[in-house]
């Protein structure tokens, strides 16, 4: 394997200026970024299949791909008067690293180059991409793209991945072309935010979540452990084979989404384990209702609630409510972060939007659901030194076909066996659902 070396790609944007963060923006500075500048989940990377095109092109899509879309040559300024500021920037340079492989160990290489990205945290005041290319040879192989969680979200880190597919695979003419379209910016959001029209969703969207909290209490509080218990809080993984095909066979039955599905039987299983009756969830949305930023790079994400009565509803009626819930939270996640606090919210934090495999290529859950596979399993992975949030983190994942529940625990909150109970109730529940629909 050969060695290293560094190149620099300069953009020159269109558009520059200075304003108020978006609500997204403000959310994860104040939430993620102040807490905890260093924490790994701030830095957010991709990879693309870069076989057959040159250094030169590659570079030239990377440049097209900043210069479109301003948030990924933004910084932040703490500083500014009214609150945090966006700074777009433009013009300037990022960083380009071209590391050599032989034939042989692009993969070793690739995968290496991938975990060191996520390692080294970005500052609020450098541009928000690093960028690493990955040679077999002479050649290149795989484009690596490293983005600050400031300047994308999950679903602005899909759009700058589509966006880069879409300006390689076009021409240099076509490329240029693409780029120069119009497209909503961050700052356009700050301005729709600041203005009457964004107070008013900011007021509709924090009245729907503060109804959500009336007479909500969740389980007890738990003394926080002491020292000959652990850490207070713990990481754990969930690996079912099962799981996934009985999501799909009754999210097919009742057509609605997996995630329909799973926050139905979740609500379930902790109402059953836990005693807990209305059951509320903070889930994030990508708050891309408006049209005009369906296809914006930036960080609009915000959290909303869904709160749901289990009271030993039939589970068709669950899923209907947790469709209900999903769909009025979706309308009201965008709110001013600032005039809705609810980072200290003791409850289940859920990620389950996000169903992806390990190579981020869908691949189905074949067979009977009701013919298991291997036993599931929860594997404690050992204490945490701190956690931005409150109660339990859960994301689902689906990697290669099997599900993967990955869990974060305040156990001030739950104790292990609590979350054990829940987790192992899961599967006998949706078996039964699906033994009786």
């Amino acid at each position: 394997m050969g060695g290293q070396v560094t190149e620099f790609i300069e953009f020159h944007g269109q558009s520059h200026g200075t304003c108020r963060m978006t609500w997204g923006q403000r959310h994860v500075w104040e939430t993620a970024f102040v807490p905890d500048p260093t924490a790994p989940f701030l830095n957010s990377s991709f990879s693309v299949d870069v076989t057959g095109h040159s250094l030169a092109e590659i570079t030239d899509c990377t440049r097209l791909l900043l210069e479109r879309h301003e948030s990924l040559r933004t910084t932040y300024d703490p500083t500014g008067e009214a609150g945090p500021q966006q700074v777009v920037q433009g013009h300037g340079s990022v960083a380009l690293q071209i590391r050599e492989a032989g034939p042989h160990h692009v993969s070793d290489v690739l995968s290496r180059s991938m975990k060191q990205a996520l390692e080294v945290p970005f500052t609020a005041d450098e541009i928000p991409v690093r960028a690493t290319v990955v040679m077999g040879g002479s050649a290149p192989r795989f484009l690596i793209l490293n983005l600050f969680h400031m300047a994308v979200d999950r679903w602005g880190r899909e759009i700058a991945e589509r966006d880069f597919q879409k300006l390689l695979d076009g021409t240099a003419q076509t490329r240029r072309a693409y780029a120069a379209q119009p497209v909503h910016q961050p700052r356009d959001r700050a301005l729709f935010e600041a203005g009457a029209d964004g107070a008013h969703r900011s007021a509709r969207a924090v009245s729907y979540l503060n109804r959500c909290l009336d007479g909500y209490q969740g389980p007890p509080a738990r003394p926080a452990p002491g020292a000959d218990e652990g850490a207070r809080y713990q990481r754990a993984e969930m690996t079912s084979p099962n799981l996934f095909p009985l999501l799909e066979t009754l999210a097919s039955k009742y057509r609605v989404s997996v995630q329909t599905v799973f926050v139905a039987a979740f609500a379930a299983a902790m109402a059953a384990t836990l005693d807990v009756d209305p059951v509320v969830f903070q889930i994030s949305f990508s708050n891309r209702i408006d049209h005009s930023i369906k296809h914006s790079v930036g960080t609009y994400a915000q959290r909303a609630m869904v709160r749901i009565e289990v009271a030993r509803a039939p589970f068709d009626e669950l899923v209907s409510r947790a469709a209900s819930g999903l769909l009025t939270a979706y309308r009201n996640a965008h709110y001013d972060p600032l005039a809705a606090d609810f980072s200290d919210l003791v409850c289940l934090n859920l990620t389950a939007g996000q169903v992806v495999t390990a190579d981020e290529r869908p691949q189905p859950s074949a067979g009977n659901p009701l013919v298991p596979r291997e036993p599931s399993t929860v594997r404690w992975q050992g204490g945490l030194d701190s956690y931005q949030g409150a109660g339990v983190y859960v994301m689902l994942r689906k990697i290669r076909g099997s599900a993967s529940l990955g869990i974060t625990l305040d156990t001030a909150w739950l104790s292990k066996d609590s979350v054990d109970a829940v987790l192992t109730h899961l599967e006998p529940l949706l078996t039964h659902v699906v033994s009786t629909c």
